[in-house]
């Protein structure tokens, strides 16, 4: 039978479920079902025991050897391929035949179980499977698992289990009851003699087993989750069950779309007998009970609250550690643009009646037009500054009582509601704008200066930004000014607006930057503190008062090696902070098998050997790329290559050294195809059509992998195809370089793209020589460093998500994606997945409900179970948008479950409202330093946040001197914000700074975000393109 005939949709199977939950249900589990209660899955064990294989015959390779990576399991299987004798990889005889070669003996066999079952708890899975059976719908649970966690989740949930295995097969014929739930061990209980796990074992299935399942199933449904079909005597003595005619229907929920032939054939043979059977595509088993029993009874107020009670059992309230500095050493400060602002005590407030037909925002602009009102709605009232008389007019016809009274203001006040701070805000810039006479952009909260045009363009004129920063217990607030430009003429497009900004900002560093800020310090203060009401004159004591004393940061800079004699004071401090030292990165000795820490990953990398040298130097490790490139190309892209292995004659800057060639800096060669080989393919460089041309490259590049496995396929895009990069037309959106990673990433093979304006670029050739060849390095699944000094029981994750719109505009698919980091911060396995019915704010991020974060949660649980030896004790999850309340306690629920209690749930965004000059203390006072403000700086601004310096000053390679990448401006602070958790604001920090040096897809000293929210982010783009969201997990390699 066709395949698609044979699919349900997952939503399908929820509502076929529901429909019939009163018949009677069984399941049948195996591995994958035991993964999130730490139990290896079957291809786990498969390697597990490759692994020890390998180790023995090798003892001296046991360094850096982690069977989760595909890079170690690809060594491991090139050494058992060369040996002889062992099946293909994903052969169906591995299982037996590798249980068989690492424990020839049946007793180390089961001990190997034991050791592997012992202590595990079960998942939200199983005991949501036990509410089934409480519900009446579950009426046995037969699994070919030796965890015996159905039974250990039966007792917890008071049900006596009937626990039939191998030694007492008879039991099975047990009469059914609703307080005993029949429990069929199909192969043996880890905790009992017998075990079936061996060739012969598993092919010949217990008759008593095989017996009764033909008749329990004629009535019965059976819904088969977390089992591949691997043992032929259990699939024949299903096809035998289902071969006969009956009412009970067959559901094998698979993980991820692949049927492999026999479960096909099974479902055939079930349908032509008259029977139900179908393939669902599911995420897993905890997730799918998760929304089975949620679906089922989301009208049950009853049962839906104690699932909900289930699912929050084990986790309880955990206080949010404020982020606070003791005993500080203050040596020095930075400027900050802030300046002390006292608000009014009070505010007009009014009731109206607000028409059907218009927002409500729209309908008070209307009003207030022309007139010297603001005014915002707030929870069915109107909150306003201006003249009394003037608000009764424009809302005379409308005003409920005729009452317009005072509303008491307070900072806390302004803090949580953003109403009020709206109107707060567009009245100071009123009310300023006027004393000083400018003119002000309300909508864009700007004050500019028609006397101070940019340059000669004409149109363009110097401008503030004006915001408002709280402080936590004070009863004033921090006006921030920020120098832009007002862009008058409308019709400069966005593109020229951001040039025309750069060539404004890009070379005012510390003291110019400084300079212009002073300067509207002058126009808006004129020397002293500025005083007004609103509306001016008006007697009304709104009353605004702003300092002209600009605030400080104190710093303690202890940890860059500067202790003061005497602390630095001053009376215009508004915050204190530290300095965070830049964290080392770790590398292997060049002379020994030690680890070398340095700060700088070049001058790490021309120093020593790669992190992973030690492993990696017992084989054959050339780095091999096959080429596509235009035939017009091909000898000048080839001598482009040819320069990799060659060095580069430059003088080095205060970061990037000369390059001097790939083996040099890698330890390993790089191999480059001949023009005429046939890893090199050539192609016209004349295309007309762009999506023919990405699926053209994608057929040749899965042919040069295919034929060549673990090669990097580089793809040269010339400028003729630039056209082709990108197009968006009748509703879809095409990009060619996210098109060709995702086919590259279902397929298991990396790509580099290179342009011909890269090649060209003669003035960067080092550069781009360095980026490259890491970019190469990297993608033949190595490791160039890894972090120090992070906790090694914490474990790290990304969360990014991607919004697809269609041709209407509307958000129709939102790709979430779980990108996972170990304590040495390298990232490990990825996933992605659909997010079903997601909630856009106001800004259009996408947030979860409570049972999607739950299972998002479950997601990076099982990620981390695949992916590492053990769970962490802490989990340190990072996003840029915030953390909704259902989100933070569906995630931590979750993880909670698996036994992991501290969570720090942190968002990471840019910072756009401090600006801050750097200082050096002279004579005990602070004045302007050549440099900005140094990376690594860090201080709280409130409770729960604080900013951090991830871009700045740096040391330079070369002796006593400073250094800032880029160059250009000063740098912008990252504003961190910590939803829940115990963490510190040093341990936080010091672990975002580590991971903006953790993103290999650039050889700069750092990036502006951690590696966590840099990739997923960029992942969940990607992945927006693949088909479908099939469970897999992926190394991240694969879409850079």
């Amino acid at each position: 039978m066709e395949e698609k005939l044979l699919k349900m949709d997952f939503d399908a199977f929820l509502r076929s479920f529901k429909q019939n939950k009163n018949a009677s249900f069984a399941f049948l589990l195996g591995a994958g079902a035991s993964i999130s209660s730490g139990v290896q899955s079957a291809e786990d064990c498969i390697w597990d025991w490759k692994k020890l294989i390998y180790v023995t015959n090798n003892p001296a390779c046991t360094s850096f050897l982690d069977i989760h990576t595909d890079c170690c399991r690809k060594r491991i299987q090139t050494w058992i391929d060369e040996q002889g004798g062992f099946p293909k990889e994903k052969s169906e005889r591995e299982y037996v035949f590798y249980a068989e070669k690492a424990f020839p003996l049946s007793g180390d066999r089961t001990r190997y179980f034991e050791n592997l079952c012992f202590d595990k708890n079960p998942n939200i899975g199983y005991k949501l499977l036990c509410l089934l059976h409480k519900y009446g719908a579950l009426k046995s649970v037969w699994t070919t698992n030796f965890d015996g966690l159905v039974v250990r989740a039966a007792h917890k949930a008071n049900i006596t289990p009937i626990n039939v295995t191998l030694d007492n097969p008879d039991d099975i014929y047990r009469q059914e009851n609703t307080h005993e739930l029949l429990c069929i061990a199909l192969h043996g209980d880890y905790k009992y003699s017998t075990l079936k796990n061996t060739a012969t074992e598993l092919d010949s299935q217990q008759d008593t087993f095989k017996n009764r399942l033909k008749e329990y199933f004629v009535d019965k449904n059976l819904i088969v989750i977390g089992y591949s079909g691997r043992d032929k005597s259990l699939m024949k003595a299903l096809t035998e069950a289902f071969s006969r005619p009956g009412a009970g229907r067959l559901y094998w929920c698979g993980y991820g779309s692949f049927i492999n032939e026999d479960i096909k054939d099974l479902l055939t043979v079930a349908r032509n007998a008259g029977r139900d059977a179908v393939f669902v595509e599911t995420d897993g088993f905890d997730k799918t009970m998760i929304s089975i029993l949620l679906s089922t009874y989301n009208d049950e107020q009853d049962k839906y609250q104690e699932i909900h009670k289930i699912l929050e059992e084990t986790n309880t309230d955990i206080p949010i550690t404020p982020f606070t500095l003791h005993n500080l050493n203050i040596g020095g400060c930075i400027k900050t643009n802030l300046y002390p602002i006292s608000i009014p005590y009070d505010i007009f407030t009014f009731e109206i009646s607000f028409p059907q037909n218009e927002t409500q925002w729209n309908f008070l602009r209307n009003r207030i037009k022309g007139m010297d009102i603001v005014a915002v709605p707030y929870k069915g009232k109107v909150f306003a500054f201006g003249y009394s008389e003037h608000i009764h007019q424009a809302f005379l016809d409308c005003l409920k009582g005729d009452n317009i009274s005072r509303f008491p203001l307070s900072i806390k006040e302004l803090k949580e509601n953003h109403a009020l701070k709206s109107v707060i805000i567009k009245t100071l810039i009123l009310g300023l704008s006027s004393c000083c006479g400018k003119d002000a952009v309300i909508s864009k909260r700007l004050i500019w200066d028609r006397t101070r045009q940019f340059e000669n363009y004409k149109g363009v004129y110097e401008a503030i930004k004006i915001d408002i920063v709280f402080l936590d217990d004070k009863n004033y607030a921090l006006m921030s000014i920020v120098p832009t430009l007002y862009f008058k003429d409308e019709n400069i497009n966005c593109d020229r607006r951001k040039n025309l900004m750069s060539e404004y900002l890009d070379k005012k560093h510390n003291i110019k930057y400084d300079e212009l800020i002073y300067s509207w310090e002058r126009i808006l203060f004129n020397g002293s503190r500025r005083t007004f009401d609103y509306p001016l004159n008006s007697g009304y004591n709104f009353n605004f008062k702003i300092s002209n004393n600009r605030g400080f940061v104190a710093v303690d800079y202890t940890d860059k090696g500067s202790i003061p004699k005497t602390q630095f004071t001053n009376n215009k401090i508004v915050y204190s902070g530290i300095y965070i030292p830049e964290p080392n990165l770790d590398f292997c000795s060049k002379v020994s098998q030690k680890i070398i820490q340095d700060t700088n990953p070049m001058r790490g990398l021309l120093k020593n050997n790669p992190y992973d040298y030690e492993f990696h130097s017992n084989f054959n490790t050339n780095v091999k790329i096959g080429v596509i490139c235009p035939i017009s190309h091909t000898f000048q892209f080839r001598e482009f290559l040819n320069g990799l292995n060659r060095n580069v004659t430059v003088s080095g800057t205060d970061y990037v050294q000369p390059y001097v060639g790939f083996e040099q800096i890698y330890a390993t060669s790089l191999d480059i195809p001949a023009v005429n080989s046939n890893l090199w393919v050539k192609c016209n460089e004349t295309q007309n059509d762009s999506v023919n041309l990405a699926q053209n490259i994608c057929k040749f590049a899965h042919k040069l992998s295919n034929n060549n496995p673990d090669i990097i396929i580089v793809i040269f895009i010339p400028n003729s195809w630039e056209k082709h990069r990108f197009f968006k037309n009748n509703g879809e959106t095409f990009d060619l370089h996210n098109y060709i990673k995702a086919y590259a990433a279902q397929n298991g093979f990396t790509t580099q793209f290179v342009e011909e304006k890269t090649i060209s670029n003669t003035y960067m050739k080092n550069q781009i020589y360095w980026w490259l060849s890491l970019a190469l390095f990297v993608k033949s699944m190595r490791t160039p460093w890894a972090l120090s000094d992070l906790n090694t029981d914490t474990a790290y994750a990304g969360i990014g998500y991607s919004v697809r719109h269609d041709a209407k505009g509307k958000s129709n698919i939102v790709v979430g994606c779980s990108h996972i980091y170990n304590s040495k911060g390298q990232g490990l396995r990825y996933k992605l997945s659909k997010v079903d019915n997601p909630i856009l704010d106001r800004k259009n991020n996408p947030y979860l409900s409570y049972e999607e974060a739950y299972k998002l949660g479950v997601s990076i649980q099982e990620l981390f179970v695949k992916s590492m030896d053990r769970m962490p004790k802490r989990v340190v999850i990072h996003k840029r948008t915030p953390f909704k309340d259902e989100e933070v306690k569906g995630i931590t629920d979750a993880l909670s479950h698996s036994g992991i209690k501290d969570v720090d749930l942190i968002t990471i965004t840019m910072e756009d409202k401090v600006k801050c000059i750097d200082q050096y203390i002279q004579h005990g006072y602070p004045a302007n330093a050549s440099f900005p403000v140094m990376r690594g700086i860090c201080f709280a601004v409130s409770k729960y946040e604080c900013l951090l310096w991830t871009h700045g000053t740096i040391d330079s390679v070369k002796p006593n001197r400073n250094y800032y990448p880029g160059g250009r401006g000063i740098p912008s602070p990252l504003r961190i914000i910590k939803y829940h958790g115990n963490g510190s604001m040093q341990t936080i920090v010091k672990e975002i700074l580590g991971f903006t040096k953790m993103n290999w897809n650039s050889f700069n000293f750092y990036t502006k975000f951690p590696a966590t929210i840099d990739t997923s982010n960029t992942l969940a783009q990607v992945g927006n393109l693949l088909g479908h969201y099939d469970g897999r997990t992926y190394d991240y390699r694969y879409f850079i």
